[in-house]
C-alpha cells in the first residue's frame, strides 16, 4: 500500500497543472472510431427523504442485554473472534473476527474512542457502551503509539412493527405537504429528512462510485434494489408515496423517492456526454503526460533486474541491450 500511495502522490504531482480544452474533448471524441463509441445505459437523478424508526426503550434494553450475554462468553473464556463473526452488527468488521485494523484519535465517533484508548494492555476486554450505531464492547489487540488496533461487536437494536409503521405514518403526512400543500421536495427534505448526507443538498443522493448526481440503472439496481424497484413505473418530477427502504447499515426505514431526472439509452454524443467525454478526455492526456514523464527518466534511471525476467514484455523498455 505504501508502494501504491507513493506511486499516486508521484503521478498526481506530474498532472497536477494538465487540464483539457473543448477542442480538445472534441478532437478526443471524433478520434474515437463510430463503431466504437460506448453504448450509454439510461441514468437516473434521484432524492429521497428518510424517517429513520425511533426505537423503543424495549429494543434498546433488548440490544443492551444481548451485548452484555456476549461480552460475558468472552471473560468466560468464549473466543472473540468467533463470536463477532456470529453474532456482531457491523458486516464490514465481523467478517474479520470484530477487528478494525490500527486507528487514531478522532477516526472514530467520540465514544468508540474514548473507550478504545482507554484499554491498556493486550487482552483487555471494555464495558458494554453506546453509540450512534448500538452497542458494542471490544477487546485491545495491539496498542502502537497514538494508534490502537481492536475488535469489537456491535449489536444494533432492531425496530419493531410498530416503530416502523409510525416513521410510515410521519412521511404519509410529509406526502400531503409535498403532493397537497405544494411543498418542494428540497424544502422537505432539508426540513424532515433523517439522511444527513443528502437533506443538505435538496435531498438528491450522491452516488458513492462517482461522486456525481447520475446512476446508471444496473448501477442503482446493485447499489440500492429498494430505490431500483420504487422508481421503476415512475416519471421524471414524481414522487413515490413513503416506500420501506434500507439505510447503509442494513437497518429498515421508510422513505419517499422523487425521480428527478431519466435518460435514455443511447450511444455518447457531444451534447449529451460532454462531461463524461471530458473526464475520459482528461484521464488520457494525464496518462500521456505520465508516459511521457517516465520515457524522458529512462535516459538516465537504471533498475538492476534478474536476467530470468530479460524476455518480459514491459510496457516500457527499461531493459537496453549493449552494443
Amino acid at each position: 500500500m505504501q508502494e501504491q500511495l507513493l506511486i499516486q502522490t508521484m503521478q498526481q504531482k506530474i498532472t497536477q497543472d494538465v487540464k483539457v480544452t473543448p477542442s480538445e474533448v472534441f478532437d478526443y471524441f471524433h478520434s474515437i472510431p463510430k463503431d466504437s463509441l460506448p453504448y450509454i445505459s439510461a441514468e437516473v437523478e434521484i432524492g429521497r427523504i428518510v424517517k429513520k424508526p425511533i426505537l423503543s426503550e424495549d429494543s434498546k434494553i433488548e440490544a443492551k442485554k444481548k451485548a452484555e450475554e456476549l461480552r460475558q462468553r468472552v471473560l468466560n473464556g468464549d473466543d472473540f473472534s468467533f463470536l463477532a463473526s456470529v453474532y456482531s452488527d457491523d458486516p464490514g468488521s465481523a467478517a474479520k473476527g470484530g477487528e478494525l485494523g490500527f486507528f487514531k484519535r478522532g477516526t472514530m465517533v467520540p465514544e468508540f474512542d474514548a473507550v478504545a484508548f482507554r484499554l491498556k494492555n493486550k487482552g483487555d476486554v471494555s464495558e458494554v457502551f453506546e453509540t450512534q450505531y448500538g452497542y458494542h464492547f471490544m477487546q485491545l489487540i495491539e496498542r502502537r503509539g497514538e494508534e490502537v488496533n481492536v475488535r469489537h461487536i456491535l449489536i444494533k437494536p432492531k425496530s419493531t412493527r410498530k416503530d416502523l409503521n409510525r416513521a410510515k405514518t410521519f412521511l404519509d403526512s410529509v406526502y400531503q405537504l409535498i403532493t397537497v400543500d405544494s411543498l418542494s421536495f428540497a424544502k422537505a427534505a432539508e426540513k424532515f429528512s433523517d439522511e444527513d448526507e443528502s437533506k443538505n443538498n435538496e435531498g438528491i443522493i450522491i452516488n458513492p462510485n462517482s461522486g456525481t448526481t447520475e446512476f446508471s440503472m444496473d448501477e442503482l439496481s446493485k447499489i440500492d434494489p429498494t430505490i431500483f424497484l420504487a422508481i421503476d413505473k415512475m416519471k421524471p418530477g414524481e414522487i413515490s408515496k413513503p416506500t420501506l427502504t434500507s439505510s447503509p447499515d442494513g437497518s429498515e426505514t421508510y422513505s419517499i423517492i422523487y425521480l428527478k431526472s431519466q435518460t435514455e439509452p443511447h450511444v455518447a454524443n457531444e451534447k449529451d456526454d460532454y462531461q463524461r467525454l471530458q473526464d475520459a478526455a482528461l484521464t488520457k492526456k494525464k496518462a500521456d503526460v505520465v508516459d511521457d514523464w517516465v520515457k524522458e527518466k529512462l535516459a538516465d534511471t537504471y533498475v538492476k533486474l534478474d536476467s530470468d525476467f530479460y524476455s518480459c514484455d514491459f510496457q516500457h523498455q527499461w531493459v537496453k541491450t549493449e552494443q
